[in-house]
């Protein structure tokens, strides 16, 4: 589990160089529609992807943000109507979703 923080350690050295291309993926999105799937991300690390989605959300004129949590998968108030809240197993919805798309 490279990515979760379990202890002191969280590997975000090989991400950090691809920062400026996911900045400039979110700008050039500003007049299209954007979908940010969230999928159990819980309040261990929320400043690495909860809190950046919802600021994402909240300022890009056409974001969604669907939050798929067992247990946390509520929203801010400030961007209740552009969020999807699923409360619900990952594995669950993502077989669902499969389903649907047969």
């Amino acid at each position: 589990m490279p990515n979760l923080r379990c202890d002191h350690r969280f590997v975000e050295q090989p991400h950090i160089k691809n920062q400026t291309k996911y900045v400039e993926y979110v700008n050039n999105t500003l007049d299209k529609k954007l979908v940010l799937l969230e999928l159990g991300v819980g309040y261990n690390t929320p400043i690495i992807i909860r809190y950046p989605f919802e600021a994402i959300t909240l300022k890009h004129p056409h974001a969604t943000l669907i939050r798929v949590n067992l247990s946390d998968a509520d929203v801010s108030e400030s961007i209740t109507k552009k969020s999807i809240c699923i409360q619900e197993d990952n594995g669950n919805v993502l077989s669902d979703l499969c389903t649907l798309l047969e």
